[in-house]
């Protein structure tokens, strides 16, 4: 019980050092707004004056702004991970945090606590979505849990894997995180079938499960009914590949410390 309390103590310290690091200051606070409102506003606008002036379908614009929203659980996951690692890189503070009695589980469980309050920067973009434009998420009903379950596990299984891109090949790797999750969004059918890819892209699109994700959105907006065993396969293999990336984390980790690299990322 003692060691449960510590462990936990710890997390706590970990959270509330970047939660007081990012009310301290307003540029982290502003970044975590400004994107997800900006992305929501020009594709809602865009596809308003197309609704408008061109007759596209209410269904089409419904499953548009709906897949944007989704979209940024997935990328401000991710991209939550990058920022806090960095932070670290930065501020020097790798090897005081790696040999303190912090554990790496216990920094891993943090980032996923610190991933969490930032996706509140969410909700302005939802609220502004809703009076505009006259879509709320909310009406996806029992379905909005799992749909935004499926973007964070894979959006964690992503963050994972670009802090063991850091760890290995140290401040250089950055670059590469910030484009990572981009590369995957043509395959996994954010505002079109997958089925009008061609054939070698629909099979990274059906390996990437919330590529079903956005299907069912599509169903829903066409009244449609969403498939209950396609949605379990597709968490299920999102637990799948972020128990990879942990596994990848640690091993990551265990070879960076032999090399002593946690105290040069930044070189």
């Amino acid at each position: 019980m003692n060691e449960m309390i510590l462990s936990a103590r710890r997390i706590y310290a970990l959270v509330f050092r970047y939660i007081t690091l990012l009310l301290g200051s307003m540029p982290r606070l502003f970044e975590s707004l400004y994107w997800p409102i900006i992305n929501t506003s020009l594709l809602g606008f865009m596809n308003y004056y197309l609704l408008k002036q061109r007759g596209i379908a209410e269904i089409n614009f419904h499953s548009i702004l709906g897949a944007t929203l989704l979209l940024e659980f997935f990328l401000r996951c991710q991209l939550s991970f990058i920022l806090i690692f960095v932070e670290e890189i930065y501020s020097r503070n790798l090897g005081q945090l790696y040999t303190s009695p912090m554990r790496a589980g216990e920094q891993l469980a943090s980032y996923v606590i610190i991933m969490l309050i930032r996706m509140l920067a969410l909700v302005p973009a939802i609220w502004l979505c809703s009076v505009l434009f006259g879509y709320n998420l909310l009406s996806l009903g029992e379905w909005l849990a799992p749909f935004i379950l499926n973007m964070l596990l894979l959006g964690v299984a992503f963050g994972f894997l670009l802090i063991s891109l850091l760890l290995r090949f140290g401040q250089s790797a950055e670059w590469f995180g910030w484009m990572f999750s981009w590369a995957f969004i043509p395959f996994i059918g954010v505002y079109y079938p997958i089925d009008i890819l061609p054939a070698p892209m629909q099979i990274i699109g059906h390996a990437l499960p919330i590529s079903h994700v956005f299907e069912s959105l599509r169903t829903i907006a066409a009244g449609g009914a969403v498939d209950g065993h396609v949605m379990l396969t597709a968490t299920l293999t999102n637990l799948f590949y972020l128990a990879i990336a942990i596994c990848i984390f640690f091993a990551t980790l265990r070879g960076a410390r032999k090399r002593g690299n946690l105290l040069n990322l930044n070189e």
